[in-house]
């Protein structure tokens, strides 16, 4: 190395510089993320300054001093000015910038040529010590906004200082640096305003989407399940009891019954369960799915936690992203096949139905084991799209099938439940199917079109929204996070959405009423205390009708 003039400053050594901010090739051009991988992990001694999130990083606890006759360097690829700088001993003279006796005395690192991270001779012929019995660290910097998450990320390639550390906040941005040794500092900045609305907003949205969703499923479920084990324990209670009482309190308990029976007509109506009730239920199962699935990715990115599941582009490594992503999509994939397929269906019912009210033919509803066919039939159908698009999606990656897989998928995904939608809409218009609607056919259609109609105005685009962040324009761009978040966030939306809109049927919203307050178990209870209290006397309304 070039002796300099002052002895004082003879410990100075650039071999020590750790900045990152300039990669320049051999050829002089700039790096970028197309360049050899090699061209990426080049060290050199071009940073902004103290105080900046590119500050002139050193090994070993030297400090950077800059070099006043040096220019800015030939090529850079941002917009703040680098300055070059050399690294002196800690307990040398506070000097902010450095007058001729600090000079520049050693080459810029180049890039790698053998099988060594750093090319000796770059390194100023450093290479017993460096880089690896160094405790030394890489500082960088990062700020995040909504939807776009910057991890701090210790891209060493020799994988020793791979741990991040904060070392302070500014402004908007976070300084931190990468260690040897693992800290309590998670991968993301949890403090950081972006991550907050990033992680918060989304979990609130989902944590409200799931749990309203689930409260309006049980209420359709769970009476008519009730209603059955009450009427089979009663039933048993009955024949115990009429065991007992002999031959004239069995005809006196019948006469009961066929009184009561009246008078109970109309609470079983409210109890039945109809084909239309079965299609809200599964209608309402991939929202819970999808819900279920952003609650445990973003409450892992809350934590810290860092996962090929969590997605995010550039947060894994290539191979882990190419293989994972994939699985997100599929359940996507998973949630709009069943709900577009569901709504194509439910669409024909009520196709059939307006057709036959406005011929003034009586048209009984879809039963029940029609209905679970189909719906198993579409299930199946998105489970299969689940299976092929999470495990071998990736075979189909840029390469010669990726277009006619995406066309495919989207084809069968999309196009083909839209298309018959569309002429089922189209058809009930020129027809004027709607017009002589009223009362309780026409709320119910009002009903399932209102929920269809968020689908397509929601979750459609999220979806696409969703897969266009991991195309190959969007996927080395920071704007892939962002589609990626606005993605996530419209079918969240669209799960609370769909879910008030169910809430706005009068005989949903009195279900979910009962069952939170448990009145569907209370009311069964205290009917058979009444039928029991009633004793063997009948009266006059409750005697049977002789004929």
């Amino acid at each position: 190395m070039t002796i300099i003039n002052d002895k004082e400053f003879l410990s100075c050594d650039e071999s020590k510089c750790v900045s990152r901010v300039v990669n320049v090739t051999q050829t002089g051009v700039d790096n970028n993320e197309d360049d050899d991988e090699n061209y990426k992990f080049s060290y050199n001694c071009w940073a902004a300054g103290r105080g900046t999130l590119r500050p002139f990083s050193c090994a070993d606890g030297y400090e950077g001093v800059p070099v006043s006759k040096e220019s800015q360097p030939p090529i850079w690829t941002n917009n703040e000015e680098n300055y070059y700088y050399t690294c002196c001993p800690p307990n040398l003279p506070n000097i902010t910038v450095a007058t001729n006796i600090i000079m520049r005395h050693c080459g810029d690192p180049i890039p790698v040529q053998q099988q060594t991270t750093e090319d000796s001779q770059g390194a100023c012929q450093d290479n017993e010590t460096f880089p690896f019995p160094r405790n030394m660290t890489f500082a960088n910097g990062n700020e995040d906004i909504w939807g776009r998450l910057e991890p701090m990320d210790c891209d060493s390639t020799d994988s020793v200082f791979q741990y991040p550390g904060i070392v302070r906040t500014i402004g908007k941005g976070t300084l931190f640096e990468c260690c040897r040794t693992e800290s309590s500092t998670h991968y993301f900045v949890a403090t950081s305003t972006g991550f907050k609305a990033t992680i918060y907003v989304q979990l609130t949205i989902s944590a409200i989407g799931l749990i309203v969703t689930l409260i309006i499923v049980l209420s359709l479920i769970l009476p008519p399940i009730v209603h059955i084990f009450n009427k089979n324990k009663s039933s048993e209670e009955g024949s115990n009891g009429r065991k007992r009482r002999g031959r004239n309190a069995i005809n006196r308990d019948g006469g009961v019954a066929r009184g009561t029976t009246v008078a109970s007509r109309q609470r079983q109506q409210q109890l039945r369960f109809n084909a239309y009730d079965l299609y809200v239920v599964f209608l309402a199962i991939p929202d819970m799915i999808f819900c279920s699935w952003v609650l445990v990715l973003y409450t892992r990115y809350a934590k810290g936690h860092i996962t090929p599941v969590l997605g995010l582009l550039g947060l894994v490594s290539p191979t882990n992203w190419a293989h994972m992503i994939f699985w997100g999509s599929a359940v996507i994939g998973f949630c709009t096949t069943t709900n577009l397929y569901l709504n194509a269906l439910i669409a024909n019912e009520i196709f059939t139905l307006l057709k036959n009210s406005n011929e003034r033919r009586r048209c009984n509803p879809p039963t029940l084991r029609k209905a679970t066919f189909k719906i198993v039939i579409v299930y199946s159908i998105a489970f299969l799209y689940f299976i092929i698009i999470g495990s071998m999606g990736h075979r189909f990656r840029n390469n010669k099938w990726s277009t006619f897989f995406l066309v495919f998928f989207y084809t069968m995904e999309i196009i083909l439940p839209t298309s018959y939608l569309v002429y089922v809409c189209i058809t009930i218009w020129r027809q004027g199917l709607m017009k002589s609607l009223g009362g309780q056919l026409k709320a119910l259609v009002l009903f399932f079109c209102g929920i269809c109609s968020v689908v397509y105005l929601l979750w459609v685009p999220g979806h696409l929204i969703y897969d266009l962040s991991f195309s190959i324009y969007f996927r080395r761009r920071s704007e892939s996070q962002l589609l990626y978040s606005i993605g996530i966030l419209f079918c969240s939306i669209q799960v609370v959405v769909s879910a008030g809109i169910k809430l706005t049927k009068p005989d949903i919203r009195r279900k979910v009423t009962r069952l939170l307050t448990l009145s569907c178990c209370q009311q069964d209870d205290s009917q058979q205390r009444r039928t029991r209290n009633r004793g063997p006397s009948t009266t006059a309304s409750e005697a049977p009708v002789s004929r």
